[in-house]
């Protein structure tokens, strides 16, 4: 998160006494964004879910397309399900409150989300939807205690003025403070084989009969050959061989690209879909890292902050023709991207503060010389691209776009005033 400043430069009268002494000294007055950890019991997140009529979103969180619906999670509470037959007048028909969600995926007539660290299915029949399944601590995300679990992390803003320090000096070190509470963000554009579209920041994604789900330490493999009983097949701790934490997830063909803190990673799944085997790494700088892959390129963008660690922010593109030797391609300086999808030759990198850019990605080595357009007017967090129609889920709301000329991007519509940011 960007930190908004102003400095100002004060003379300040230091009085002791008789003893009086002039120094110039900086006054920094900027935004501090703390992080509160909300904890709830484990009973009451176990009874939160509830089909209810359609409600005003709050907190918008990640996308998936299923057919003519828009899912969108309200992070830690629930789902949004719209209808985007047309989308330039989306209609919102239902909200699904599940207590900890922050994922979503779906096959046939079964939609799978995370609740909290539990894996809830729920049957969607005419419109109905209904709880028939919930496997618990299936997923390492949220913190348990004996009988609560922390479930949710509350942005505080205040300003602070700072004037500790001497104008010459290196000034004050302003950023993030996070209490390592792990939380599963918003989404952008991976291809779910069988089932929907999520994004480039999914950490769950449905390929034939399994999930492929990610959480802070593991790769899961759970077997929905049986919709309304998933079976958890197989957990994979992949975190430790690179000293880093997990996520996100995206399928293509035979693949699993994993993003992780300190690098790409690669999984074959076709051998035997239970146990996916690692094919290789790409490492990078600690940082936060989503991927997407198409025509055996990799897109991946990395940031930091207090969470993700480091402070690096680019764009790597590597060559996956040969999955056992990833290729770095380019290397390239980012503002603060967080999630990117791809469609063809058309890049879009979603820059938080600094809004969402649209690049020629035709060559590898010269996509930042090709900015197609920029929207600076959204804080975008991830998108997905799926047939000239761009859902952008942002900060202040979920956005759709005509892309159908990438250099003039046209607004079908906001899906949603948001309450708060």
């Amino acid at each position: 998160m960007k930190s908004l400043f102003s400095r100002s430069i004060a003379l300040i009268v230091l009085t002791a006494g008789i003893l009086t002494s002039c120094t110039d000294k900086c006054t920094d007055t900027y935004k501090l964004i703390e992080t509160v950890t909300v904890y709830k019991s484990l009973t009451d997140i176990r009874n939160s879910f509830d089909s209810q009529g359609p409600k005003e979103i709050d907190r918008p969180g990640k996308l998936y397309v299923f057919g003519d619906l828009l899912f969108v999670v309200d992070r830690f509470t629930g789902i949004h399900v719209i209808d985007n037959r047309n989308p330039s007048a989306p209609q919102n028909i239902k909200f699904v409150r599940l207590d900890g969600c922050t994922d979503v995926v779906i096959k046939g007539d079964y939609l799978y989300a995370n609740s909290a660290n539990d894996l809830v299915t729920i049957q969607m029949n005419q419109g109905i939807f209904t709880l028939v399944d919930r496997n618990e601590n299936v997923f390492d995300l949220f913190e348990t205690k004996t009988d609560s679990m922390a479930i949710d992390k509350i942005e505080v803003e205040r300003w602070v003025t700072d004037e500790s320090y001497d104008c010459e000096g290196s000034g004050f070190t302003f950023g993030v403070q996070d209490d390592n509470v792990a939380v599963l963000d918003a989404g952008s554009g991976a291809e779910s084989r069988g089932s929907g579209t999520g994004g480039s920041t999914a950490r769950m994604t449905v390929v034939n009969d399994y999930i492929y789900a990610v959480d802070n330490l593991n790769l899961l493999a759970i077997d929905i050959s049986n919709g309304a009983d998933p079976q958890k097949a197989k957990v994979k701790d992949i975190s430790s061989w690179m000293n880093s934490t997990i996520e996100t997830i995206f399928p293509i063909g035979d693949y699993l690209f994993i993003g992780t803190t300190t690098g790409m990673q690669i999984f074959n799944h076709s051998v035997n879909p239970g146990n996916p085997a690692h094919e290789s790494t790409a490492e990078h700088f600690r940082s936060c890292d989503p991927v997407v892959v198409q025509n055996n390129i990799a897109y991946v963008t990395t940031h930091g902050g207090a969470r993700c660690g480091g402070a690096r922010n680019s764009l790597y593109v590597y060559d996956v023709t040969n999955v056992k030797n990833p290729i770095q391609l380019a290397e390239y300086d980012m503002t603060y991207p967080l999630g990117l999808g791809i469609d063809g030759n058309t890049l879009f990198v979603c820059e938080d503060d600094f809004g969402l850019k649209v690049y020629d990605a035709t060559n590898s080595t010269e996509i930042t010389s090709n900015l197609l357009s920029e929207l600076t007017d959204i804080r975008p967090v991830d998108v997905i691209p799926l047939n000239k129609l761009l859902i952008v889920t942002a900060k202040d709301g979920v956005y759709q776009y005509d892309y159908t000329d990438p250099s003039n991007l046209v607004l079908l519509s906001k899906v949603y005033e948001i309450k708060s940011i």
